[in-house]
């Protein structure tokens, strides 16, 4: 009965991330089907009560697995529901912003606790076959609908700026094929393709900033791990296809929008291109929201004005948090990839599995996404923190054989 219940949670998981990679394409071609735009809280809500049952069924005692980071999301989530308490109370708002939150948080723990080997797999594979539906659509919707890059989403549509969604898919798919080439877990014909596929699309769709965030990463892979000689000798070919593949991107992107070229080469270009406006962007969050906002008043910085009541004034994650949840919620919100990027830190190093290295690497993603990028808490957010939580399985050939069921709390 507790394996059945397992399998359930994780199929719930893996039906969630279908419909969180198809519902955007879904409603770009039928407007009237956004009523699916639910179905992933739908789902979220069926795992939470089978994991809730768990909790009580056991008499409340609660087990951390994998770590007190898992608990680290609800913590956040804590904290955005205290503050509807000092916030404006709009109810529509406040409903907004707590649903990503709340069952970001619960996706977050369902990947980390209760996805098996083959579950793992299985997911991986349908983002794998995906992304290269997305490479058509990316491609079919620059150069044959004529879309403006900014639209040319893939299966993230073509009706709304879904570029942030976009590039935070790419470069978890990218960083997962760079991790496991390294660390063998993968060929190199499966793992430079998704980075292949990754470049162009984003090179396609204009996402100048996947470049930044991937060589950021692809760096911190190498540093995070210790490698043997055969791990160095993948490493030197990685670098090597990854040059060829930057290269060829540059090129498509000198096609697409040759004019915003020169944000790759100059800190002032890039300064004058986050500059065309004097709001809230990615360099000026914190000293804007403070000024503006909280009038300098410490007191309401540390707090915020509460949920569902400023949220939509801004782009990114970061003036978001911070203007409704202050100071603390920004720690908080940080104290997620944090805690996941530490605990493999502390792990020892026959624990540093493939898998760990990626969402340690994709933690840093996620925190230059929170500045970067509107992805954190979004209709993407169910990918997102699924890529986070998925530190517990093993994606090589063989780990389908080993089921880990683990008993819920």
């Amino acid at each position: 009965m507790l394996k059945d219940k397992h399998r359930v949670i994780e199929g719930l998981l893996g039906l969630q991330m279908i419909c969180c990679m198809l519902e955007e394409i879904t409603v770009s071609f039928v407007p009237s089907l956004r009523v699916i735009y639910f179905l992933p809280e739908l789902i979220g809500a069926l795992y939470i009560l089978l994991m809730a049952h768990g909790f009580f069924r056991r008499g409340a005692r609660l087990t951390l697995r994998g770590g007190s980071e898992g608990v680290l999301p609800a913590l956040y989530a804590a904290w955005a529901v205290a503050a509807v308490a000092w916030g404006s109370f709009a109810p529509a708002e406040i409903v907004s912003r707590l649903r990503y939150i709340i069952f970001g948080a619960a996706a977050f723990y369902a990947a980390r606790s209760y996805l098996t080997d083959r579950g793992g797999i299985r997911i991986i594979n349908l983002m794998t076959a995906a992304q290269g539906v997305n490479l058509v659509l990316t491609v079919y919707q620059n150069f044959i609908m004529k879309l403006h890059p900014d639209f040319c989403n893939g299966i993230f549509g073509f009706v709304e700026y879904n570029n942030a969604a976009q590039g935070c898919f790419c470069v978890a798919l990218s960083v997962l094929g760079l991790c496991c080439f390294i660390s063998g877990t993968w060929g190199p014909a499966r793992s430079f393709a998704l980075i292949g596929m990754s470049c162009v699309i984003c090179a396609v769709a204009e996402i100048k900033i996947y470049f930044v965030v991937f060589a950021v990463c692809a760096v911190a892979a190498v540093l995070l791990k210790r490698h043997s000689p055969a791990e160095k000798r993948r490493i030197a070919l990685g670098a090597a296809v990854l040059a060829v593949l930057f290269v060829i991107a540059y090129n498509i992107i000198a096609v697409v929008l040759p004019n915003n070229l020169y944000t790759f080469f100059s800190l002032e270009g890039y300064l004058r291109y986050e500059g065309r406006t004097d709001y809230a962007g990615r360099l000026n969050t914190i000293p804007f929201v403070f000024e503006n906002l909280f009038g300098s008043d410490p007191v309401r910085a540390l707090f915020g004005v509460g949920t569902g009541s400023a949220a939509d004034g801004y782009i990114y994650e970061l003036g978001k948090t911070f203007s409704e949840l202050g100071f603390v919620g920004v720690a908080l919100l940080l104290a997620v990839p944090v805690g996941v990027l530490v605990s493999y830190l502390r792990s020892r190093a026959g624990g540093r599995t493939p898998e760990k290295l990626f969402t340690a690497v994709y933690a840093i993603a996620f925190i230059i996404a929170i500045v970067a990028w509107n992805c954190t808490f979004t209709r993407f957010a169910y990918l997102n923190f699924f890529f986070l939580g998925l530190c517990n399985v093993r994606l090589g050939a063989d780990s389908g054989k080993r089921l880990r069921g683990r008993e819920s709390v």
